[in-house]
C-alpha cells in the first residue's frame, strides 16, 4: 500500500498561465517612439528570446535587476536613460496588462479538478506571493493547492534549478497533508516548461514532466532528458505512472 498519494508540483508561468503580460508589455514598449531601439539588433532576436529576456527581469526593482537590464538590453537599447525608462515602464505595465488580458490556459481548471481526486498539488514559482494568491482567488481554486513557494522564499531557499525551493514546497505539502513517515520521491512529479524546472526536479530527486506550452522548445527539453515530455498540462494523465492511478 502506498504511504501517500502522488504529489504533483507545478510551475506557474507557461504551465498554468500563458506569458501574455510580458508579451503585451514588451510590444507596447517596442512601438513607443520615445525609445531609440537599435532596430538591426532587435531584428536578430526571436520573439521567444525577447520574452525570455523580459521575464528574466520581472522582479522587484533592485541592484541585481538593474544589472540584468543593462547586460541583456545594452545592444538593442544603447541609450542609458532609455534603459532606465524601459525598466520602470516594464514594471508598471507588466502586471496591469496581465490582469486585464490574461487567463489561465482553458484546460487548467478541469485538469486540476481531476488531479485533486488522486493527488496532492503544489506550485513552485519565483513569482510574488500576492500574484499567486490573486490568481488562486480569482479562479476560486485555493483549496486545490496544498502549498506553494513564492519570491519571498528565494533568499533562503534559492531559485530553480536549486532543489531547495522545490523541496520546500514538498515539505509544506507533507505538513499540510499530515503525511507521516518519509516521502516516496518516485511518487513526486514536478511539471515545468523550462530547462531549469527539469534540472530542479533532477537535483531534488523527483520525477520531471516537461510541458511544451511555455518557453523551452522540445529540442531544448529533450537535451536534458526529462522523465516525460507532454504537450500541455491536460496531457498529464498520459504519463504512465499517473494513468495507473485513475
Amino acid at each position: 500500500m502506498n504511504s501517500h498519494p502522488p504529489i504533483i508540483i507545478l510551475d506557474f508561468d507557461g504551465v498554468i498561465l500563458p506569458s501574455i503580460g510580458a508579451r503585451l508589455a514588451l510590444l507596447k514598449l517596442l512601438k513607443d517612439p520615445r525609445y531609440n531601439w537599435n532596430k538591426s539588433a532587435v531584428e536578430k532576436i526571436t520573439t521567444l528570446d525577447f520574452i525570455r529576456r523580459v521575464e528574466s527581469i520581472n522582479s522587484n526593482k533592485n541592484i541585481q535587476v538593474a544589472y540584468t537590464i543593462f547586460s541583456y538590453f545594452k545592444e538593442i537599447l544603447p541609450n542609458f536613460l532609455d534603459r532606465i525608462r524601459f525598466l520602470v515602464n516594464l514594471q508598471r505595465n507588466f502586471r496591469k496588462m496581465e490582469y486585464s488580458q490574461a487567463q489561465f490556459f482553458p484546460y487548467v481548471i478541469p485538469t486540476l479538478s481531476e488531479l485533486t481526486k488522486i493527488a496532492l498539488i503544489g506550485i513552485c514559482t519565483n513569482s510574488e506571493e500576492k500574484r499567486i494568491n490573486r490568481w488562486l482567488s480569482y479562479y476560486s481554486i485555493s483549496s486545490m493547492i496544498s502549498a506553494f513557494s513564492s519570491r519571498k522564499d528565494r533568499k533562503r531557499y534559492g531559485v530553480k534549478p536549486d532543489p531547495r525551493i522545490l523541496l520546500l514546497v514538498l515539505w509544506r505539502i507533507k505538513k499540510k497533508a499530515n503525511i507521516r513517515g518519509g516521502i516516496d520521491k518516485n511518487r513526486v512529479y514536478f511539471v515545468g516548461d523550462n530547462i531549469t524546472d527539469v534540472l530542479a526536479a533532477k537535483n531534488a530527486g523527483v520525477k520531471s514532466i516537461a510541458v511544451l506550452s511555455g518557453h523551452a522548445t522540445r529540442k531544448e527539453l529533450e537535451e536534458i532528458n526529462p522523465d516525460f515530455i507532454i504537450p500541455t498540462l491536460q496531457d498529464i494523465f498520459s504519463v504512465p505512472d499517473l494513468s495507473n492511478t485513475i
